[in-house]
This record gives C-alpha cells, structure tokens and sequence, in this order.
C-alpha cells in the first residue's frame, strides 16, 4: 500500500512534467507532487494523505513499532483517497 502510494505519485510527475523525485527521502515526492499538479480542488488534501502514508511507513520502519489494526485501516483510507486523486491525473 507504502510503495504503491509512492510509486502512483511517481507515475503523475512522470506524467504531467517528466520528472520523478529520486531522493531516498519520500516527503521529497510529496513536494515534487505539490509542484506538478496545478493548482486545483483536492490538490492540498491529496497532498496530506499521501504525507499521512509516509509518515506511518517511516513510524514503522524507524522505531521498530508495528502497525495496529486501527493504523492499517487509517492507512488505506488515506490510499484510496490519494488514488482516487491520482488517478484522473494519469489519463489526462
């Protein structure tokens, strides 16, 4: 779910401009995204859950904590809501 976030986000900056954010940070895909898209309705909350969904993966992975039920339900929400925001973008 991570990685398929990231890699939708990889897929509208290749898409609207041709570029892809290649830094090891994730947030740096945030704000590339943030650049690519113009401005528009569901741009800001798009932009949030996908942070959401990289800052849960860097909890995860960092502090050796592991998910709770209520986390992997809050996570997927935050991944259909940016998909469903992402996805229009690539067929335009």
């Amino acid at each position: 779910m991570v990685h398929g976030a990231i890699a939708l986000a990889d897929a509208v900056s290749i898409q609207l401009k041709s570029v892809k954010a290649v830094s090891d940070n994730h947030k740096d895909t945030v704000a590339l995204l943030g650049e690519v898209v113009g401005e528009g309705r569901g741009k800001k909350d798009a932009l949030t859950h996908l942070e959401r969904i990289i800052d849960e993966k860097n909890r995860v992975a960092y502090s050796g904590v592991s998910s709770r039920s209520a986390d992997v339900e809050r996570l997927g929400v935050h991944a259909d809501r940016f998909r469903a925001f992402a996805e229009p973008l690539l067929k335009a």
